[in-house]
C-alpha cells in the first residue's frame, strides 16, 4: 500500500489551513489519484475560506482590505441578529468605499438589509428591503461566480418570497461549489416555503 499525506500551510503565518490523507494501492495508482482529486476539490474551499475568516477576525478592520473586511463580516450575518447585521453593515459600507466593484461585499450587504426587516430590526422595512434588492442587483452585474455571493443573492430573494429567483441562484452556487453548506441549506428552506418537506429536510 501506499499514503499520501497532503498540507496546506500559509507560509505568511504558518498556519495549518488543511490537510488530510489518502491511502491506496500502488498498483492502482489512477484510483488513488481521483480519490486525492476529489477529497482536495471536496475540502479546500471551505479550508481557505475558515482560513481567511480567521486572518480578518484577528486584523484590526482599519488594516483590512474590501475582502478581509467582507470576510470579518460574514460571521456576523451567519448569526443572523439584527445587532450583528448592522455591524456587518458597517464593514461591507467600508468595504465597498474602499472597493466600489466588489460583488461580494454587496451581495453580503444585500443580505444584512434584508435580515434588519427579517428580523425586526429595523423601523423603517421598506427601505431596508429596497436597498437589499438594489444591492443584489448591483452584486448580479459585479459579481457572477462566487458561490457565497450567489447564496447572499438567493437570501435575499427568498426573503421577498421571489423563490423562482431564488432557486436560480442556489443552483447556480451549488454547481459552482457542491460543498458549500450554506447554499444547501438556503436549498433546504427555499424548498421548505414551497411545502416539499421531504426535499427539504
Amino acid at each position: 500500500g501506499v499514503r499520501f499525506i497532503l498540507r496546506l500551510v500559509d507560509l505568511t503565518t504558518e498556519h495549518h489551513v488543511w490537510g488530510d490523507s489518502f491511502d491506496g494501492d500502488r498498483e492502482r495508482p489512477l484510483e488513488l489519484q481521483d480519490r486525492i482529486v476529489a477529497g482536495v476539490l471536496r475540502n479546500l474551499r471551505t479550508g481557505i475560506r475558515g482560513a481567511e475568516i480567521d486572518h480578518a477576525s484577528r486584523t484590526a478592520p482599519r488594516n483590512l482590505d474590501s475582502y478581509g473586511l467582507a470576510m470579518r463580516a460574514l460571521p456576523l450575518l451567519y448569526s443572523s441578529t439584527p445587532e450583528a447585521a448592522r455591524r456587518a453593515l458597517e464593514l461591507l459600507h467600508r468595504a465597498t468605499e474602499i472597493e466600489p466593484d466588489d460583488g461580494l461585499a454587496a451581495a453580503l450587504a444585500a443580505w444584512g438589509h434584508a435580515q434588519l426587516v427579517m428580523y425586526n430590526g429595523t423601523l423603517a422595512p421598506a427601505e431596508e428591503a429596497r436597498q437589499a434588492r438594489q444591492l443584489s442587483r448591483i452584486a448580479a452585474i459585479l459579481d457572477t461566480d462566487d458561490p457565497i455571493a450567489l447564496t447572499a443573492r438567493c437570501a435575499v430573494h427568498i426573503s421577498a418570497r421571489e423563490f423562482d429567483a431564488a432557486e436560480a441562484l442556489v443552483k447556480r452556487a451549488l454547481a459552482r461549489d457542491p460543498t458549500c453548506g450554506w447554499a444547501w441549506g438556503r436549498s433546504g428552506w427555499l424548498h421548505s416555503y414551497r411545502g416539499k418537506s421531504e426535499a427539504a429536510i
